[in-house]
């Protein structure tokens, strides 16, 4: 039967059984039955690769990779270049990575913040000396050391292309004035670790914490009368 268009996927694998690391996808328009179709079309960088998995890799293609088509079967999609294998390889360098921040509960009455952190060395070298991790609350997105800090996180260190997280903080702000933040934190926060790039060191969180003013006592004349 005449077979309707599909997507095509790109990949680099360094072993036939597997599909890989994906680095692209290309359209592949419908052909008619008992026909073939030949791509010959450049494809992107392979930037999903993690900078420590270096070595050598085959190039694969996996046909329908959707699986958009009603097939008979779908074991024989996969094809491999067998040879000339590619290298991949990358410079040594260190990059740590804020990868997210998220509010868990916010107890207004208690004024306490449960809150959890992910961070990563997305670099190919090991991270052996320890670094801070700053948290701050911030009345804008743009995190500053000068923002109200929350908390110290102190990282003894970090593998190549490996997380770390914090699940379980929670933080009092009592000593916070009343207004609204963005709750935010700054990664390697005194530069201890010689990134190759420090543009992904801050992070925040999208929703905004309102500290409320503190209760106060309020005195006031409930009744005047004169005696003699």
């Amino acid at each position: 039967a005449d077979r309707p268009p599909c997507i095509a996927r790109i990949g680099l694998t360094k072993y036939t059984t597997l599909d890989g690391y994906r680095i692209d996808e290309k359209y592949v328009p419908a052909i008619k039955a008992n026909t073939s179709y030949s791509m010959l079309q450049p494809v992107t960088t392979a930037t999903s690769i993690c900078p420590s998995d270096y070595g050598y890799y085959y190039l694969t293609i996996k046909a329908d990779y959707h699986r958009d088509i009603d097939e008979l079967s779908g074991y024989n999609n996969v094809g491999y270049d067998i040879s000339p294998q590619i290298h991949y390889h990358h410079p040594p360098y260190v990059d740590l990575l804020l990868k997210s921040i998220g509010i868990y509960e916010w107890d207004v009455d208690n004024l306490e913040l449960s809150w959890a952190m992910d961070f990563k060395n997305i670099g190919n070298v090991d991270i052996d000396s320890a670094f801070p991790i700053n948290f701050y609350l911030s009345t804008d997105t743009a995190i500053e050391t000068t923002d109200h800090l929350v908390y110290e996180y102190l990282s003894s260190g970090l593998e190549a292309c490996s997380d770390d997280r914090d699940l379980s903080s929670i933080t009092s702000l009592v000593h916070i004035p009343p207004g609204e933040y963005y709750l935010g934190g700054i990664v390697d926060v005194n530069n201890d670790a010689d990134e190759d790039d420090e543009g992904n060191n801050i992070k925040y969180f999208g929703e905004i914490i309102t500290v409320p003013e503190p209760p106060r006592p309020d005195l006031y004349v409930r009744d005047v009368s004169v005696i003699n």
